[in-house]
């Protein structure tokens, strides 16, 4: 069977279960639930609770199977080429490794740096928290406005938004939009002294996040003069770059280009549309 075949015969399956009682499917199937949930990784997952038989979710692993989703998972964790249109590995989840976890890149070991980098990201950080890291009239930091797009914007605001403290000890920002009202928003009420700017950017040669960049870095030198670089941070792949703009050096992290890219599934172009259940596909084609 190939991925097409197999990809057709769950789209026949979806039809046949638009009209299905989900009601029904736990008369006729006593044991759903068990046979439909899952635990791994600290999470729980229900699936009994859609439209699909036991015979439909057979069918979504025959798909899986028959595209070698297995296989490219290993890929994926061993450090491989997945992303085949930069010719890059994908290894995103190096930095979330524990500490002396071994992860590879195209046969490289890169835990060692990505440990490094995070523990001076902590580093910093706790001390802006402590005081010891102070803005530019030696004043405490009690602002952080984060710049970027895309990936940049959106997984930083993520996980400020599901783990933000009821009263933030900092108060965070986020930019993402070119349209100037955007910063403006997002800087009123906030003291340039007080204020620090995290420049978030792969290459450092994003045109939104440079332009809202280099606004913000004017706001910052209008009130405090050229001393105000020293309240510039950089997250970036391409560190020369940061620097150029004015970031101080030793407040430009590095990420990787094995940072950034899709992994290539096997499914046809139609994988990213709604599925037969109304459900989507997380699995990048």
């Amino acid at each position: 069977m190939t991925v097409s075949d197999a990809w057709t015969q769950l789209e026949t399956n979806g039809a046949a279960a638009a009209g299905r009682s989900i009601a029904a499917l736990f008369s006729s199937e006593p044991d759903r639930l068990t046979r439909l949930s899952f635990a791994g990784a600290g999470l729980h997952l229900d699936l009994s609770k859609q439209p699909w038989s036991s015979a439909d979710f057979d069918q979504v692993l025959v798909l899986s199977r028959t595209a070698d989703l297995d296989g490219a998972r290993a890929r994926l964790f061993a450090g491989e080429t997945v992303n085949a249109s930069e010719g890059r590995a994908a290894q995103h989840m190096a930095l979330r490794a524990p500490a002396g976890a071994s992860r590879r890149v195209q046969g490289r070991d890169i835990s060692a740096e990505v440990e490094i980098s995070r523990d001076k990201m902590r580093a910093f950080a706790d001390g802006v928290r402590s005081g010891r890291i102070r803005g530019a009239d030696g004043r405490k930091i009690k602002a952080v406005l984060h710049i970027g797009i895309g990936g940049s914007d959106l997984g930083p605001r993520l996980v400020w938004e599901g783990l933000r403290p009821l009263k933030a000890e900092v108060d965070l920002r986020f930019v993402a939009n070119v349209d100037p009202s955007e910063l403006a928003f997002a800087l009123a009420g906030l003291e340039p002294a007080t204020t620090l700017v995290v420049v978030v950017s792969k290459t450092f040669t994003t045109q939104e996040t440079l332009t809202n960049a280099q606004a913000a870095r004017m706001w910052l030198r209008a009130a405090l003069g050229p001393t105000a670089d020293c309240q510039l941070i950089a997250v970036t792949a391409a560190p020369d770059q940061a620097v150029a703009f004015g970031t101080p050096p030793d407040q430009v992290f590095a990420f990787w280009d094995w940072v950034g890219g899709v992994i290539p599934c096997g499914l046809p172009s139609v994988c990213p549309a709604p599925s037969p259940w109304g459900l989507r596909h997380s699995i990048a084609c």
